[in-house]
């Protein structure tokens, strides 16, 4: 396994490809990168070096009412009920504590008082901030950016088509590209909900690269 150490922190990346224009491929929440590996495999093969790495700790109305709790409230309950040993209990940090077995002594050795004072913090910057079309991001943000953009929908409910297609609206020059897929009433869907546009979707990435090196 390849890691790096950034700031005191070991981070586990791979690289697909030994040849062409670099990409890094970044996946959401607290999802590892195992479930991007074969869409990696599939840029990779089209003449690009993809980089996916584990994210630490891994839009619109209903994500902002489902995140808050799914990121932080629950786990600022766990430590005021429980001080950090509940917290270490908790289905997402058992995870990675598998992963990494050192990460239980890391968090063991946290004040809980302190881990809540952060958590809590970072709860009220997401609750302040804008909600829709992307969370954390107002109008006149999505409208300043300026490089080559291409918007893909999602289709569960923290990833509502409706918010993509309006992220490409307020993003000048963006481009929309639209999956055959249906929107699903559902909280959220793994990646691999897409398998069956996955090579689609790889080829629609690649051409966008190509034509904006």
């Amino acid at each position: 396994m390849n890691y790096a150490t950034i700031r005191g922190v070991r981070i586990h990346y791979r690289v697909f490809g030994s040849q062409g224009p670099w990409v890094a491929l970044v996946t959401g929440g607290r999802r590892g990168f195992q479930e991007f590996i074969e869409f990696a495999e599939k840029i990779a093969a089209q003449g690009f070096q993809v980089l996916l790495h584990d994210r630490r700790n891994t839009g619109g109305d209903f994500a902002a009412g489902r995140l808050p709790q799914n990121y932080y409230g629950q786990f600022i309950d766990a430590a005021r009920q429980g001080g950090m040993k509940a917290v270490c209990a908790t289905e997402q940090y058992q995870e990675r504590i598998a992963a990494n077995p050192a990460n239980e002594a890391r968090l063991m050795a946290m004040d809980p008082a302190e881990y809540i004072r952060v958590m809590s913090h970072w709860l009220e910057i997401f609750l302040r901030g804008p909600r829709k079309p992307v969370l954390g991001m107002n109008d006149d943000a999505m409208a300043g950016i300026r490089v080559p953009t291409i918007v893909v929908p999602g289709n569960d409910n923290t990833h509502a088509s409706v918010n993509g297609i309006a992220a490409h609206q307020l993003i000048p020059g963006s481009e929309l590209y639209q999956l055959p897929i249906q929107d699903q009433d559902v909280p959220l869907l793994p990646f691999s909900a897409w398998a069956h546009v996955e090579a689609e979707l790889a080829n629609a990435l690649c051409d966008f690269m190509r034509r904006h090196p």
